[in-house]
């Protein structure tokens, strides 16, 4: 019995430890955490705030542009769909009416074979006409405004002749005319 009164009296009280551990608790509590509790809520409200204003002005903005895009896109595809529909044919023969109705004359109207890719192909095609200035003019402008879609991949004009008081230019012209993979019009 003797020791484990010795033991009683060596251990230290376990209530001068907890107190003194309590009343710096409670003192952290009321004097710090409970002030800046009532600042972090004010914080964290107002960062709620600004975060569903900024959420909600900029991505409807968003939202709107990139529907937009994608009208344009699918409006820039159904057009390129019509336009590359065209049978190779009917954009020869309009070409050669473009040519004859401006009052020139057709030289030269050779087509190469097509270069395939993925989804489209390439016709190149070299078209030579001689006719005045301005017959020559109309040609290219008509050529231009043609609703398949095209490239001018060269140019060449050359003086010809003399026609009374005109001069008659040789134009030389090599284009590449575009098509959709699925026109079998060859």
């Amino acid at each position: 019995m003797s020791s484990t009164n010795t033991e009683r009296k060596r251990r230290p009280n376990s209530w001068l430890v907890t107190l003194p551990l309590l009343a710096v608790s409670l003192t952290f509590v009321f004097w710090y955490f409970g002030p800046r509790q009532a600042d972090l809520r004010q914080l964290q409200s107002e960062l709620e705030l600004k975060e569903v204003s900024l959420a909600y002005s900029t991505l409807p903005a968003q939202i709107r542009s990139a529907q937009q895009v994608l009208i344009e896109t699918g409006d820039f595809v159904q057009a390129w769909r019509s336009n590359s529909a065209t049978p190779l044919a009917d954009v020869f023969s309009e070409i050669s009416q473009i040519i004859a109705d401006s009052g020139s004359k057709a030289t030269s109207f050779d087509p190469e074979p097509a270069v395939e890719w993925e989804f489209l192909r390439r016709v190149p095609l070299t078209v030579a006409f001689e006719g005045s200035f301005q017959q020559v003019f109309d040609v290219l402008l008509k050529l231009e405004q043609m609703p398949q879609p095209m490239w001018i991949l060269s140019l060449h004009f050359e003086k010809a002749r003399q026609r009374g008081n005109e001069s008659i230019v040789a134009c030389e012209l090599k284009l590449a005319i575009f098509t959709g993979k699925t026109n079998s019009n060859d």
